[in-house]
């Protein structure tokens, strides 16, 4: 099974997460940002070993030469780590960021698909959005040292 084209799905979520944060969608703001993180770095893993198939009923991917990585689904850390050139030297407040937006109250930003507004108070949704910007901030100023 081809792989998924996860920098359309980046941009497009991407696009769908500011327009949420502008209207106050704490919720799906949580969510969509989240998904957007997700994609890009998917789409730096795709890039990085040249992935092209999905196999393992998608627990894995394989690239032109039929070697496997591992699909790190929803785990954000997990594919952050993935991407060693961005990963390893990253300063501490990174990793903050990244498990403020991966979890808020326990609840993996993939699961507020499923909260209300009212669940996420004003405050809350203020320190994600910041965390959210600066790590966005990171992988995007580093990206290009993906090879």
């Amino acid at each position: 099974m081809i792989l998924e084209d996860f920098n359309a799905a980046a941009e497009a979520r991407k696009v769908e997460a500011l327009l949420m944060m502008t209207e106050k969608k704490k919720a799906i703001s949580i969510h969509l940002g989240g998904i957007y993180i997700e994609c890009l770095l998917k789409a730096l893993l795709v890039k990085k070993y040249g992935l092209t198939n999905v196999t393992n009923n998608g627990n894995s991917w394989q690239d032109t030469l039929g070697n496997s990585y591992p699909n790190p689904g929803h785990n954000l850390r997990e594919a952050f780590k993935q991407l060693r050139e961005i990963s390893d030297k990253a300063p501490a407040a990174v990793n903050t960021d990244l498990s403020c937006i991966y979890k808020i109250k326990d609840i993996r930003y993939i699961d507020y698909r499923y909260k209300e507004d009212s669940s996420v108070s004003d405050t809350e949704f203020e320190a994600w959005k910041k965390h959210y910007i600066a790590f966005v901030k990171y992988c995007t100023t580093r990206k290009a040292l993906i090879t």
